[in-house]
């Protein structure tokens, strides 16, 4: 039997100020790079096959700090990209409250039922990651494993993988560089 560790892409300025990265490609900031190197500790001595991230740059640059470090392959699959927020992309929550009223509220109430406005909806988001992680997962059930994504991505996944009900997407959010660990 395999373990798939989940892992979210370290900090990056936007997730310092509080800004809606989404779909947009930035890179990790000097804390998430310390952050990945902080996972390399945590992961020396466990064995990790190969590592598959998205094709953001926040996450390909976090799993290449760990690759190196592990001497493993990494694989960028667009299918573990995070979910596309649209318009809400690069603002602060204090200013999607302010030009989209009561819509972040009513998507925290109903992660199912609302999309933010010319983005990706949650179970859009799960189709997609589940389709990339089931293409996959003949050859994970053998080997350890490390994906490095995103936010709602991993939570997507661990849904799934978990028997979660995608309801209760927010319950399962993670810090940066955050890891957690099932078995396949």
């Amino acid at each position: 039997m395999g373990r798939l560790g989940l892992l979210r892409h370290g900090q990056t300025d936007l997730n310092l100020k509080g800004v809606m990265a989404g779909g947009m490609d930035v890179p990790l900031n000097q804390e998430g790079v310390r952050q990945a190197r902080a996972v390399v500790e945590k992961l020396k001595g466990k064995k990790v096959d190969h590592i598959y991230t998205s094709r953001l740059q926040r996450a390909y640059r976090t799993a290449e700090i760990i690759a190196a470090e592990l001497d493993v392959g990494v694989t960028r699959l667009a299918g573990f990209n995070e979910l596309c927020q649209g318009e809400w992309e690069g603002l602060s929550l204090q200013e999607i409250n302010r030009k989209y009223p009561g819509k972040w509220e009513e998507w925290r109430k109903n992660p199912l039922d609302f999309t933010p406005p010319g983005g990706e909806s949650i179970p859009s988001v799960s189709e997609r990651v589940v389709k990339c992680l089931d293409g996959l997962l003949p050859e994970l059930k053998e080997r350890d494993t490390l994906i490095v994504a995103h936010q709602v991505a991993n939570i997507c996944l661990r849904c799934y993988l978990e028997g979660i009900e995608l309801s209760r997407a927010w319950e399962l959010e993670a810090g940066n560089a955050t890891i957690k660990w099932l078995n396949i």
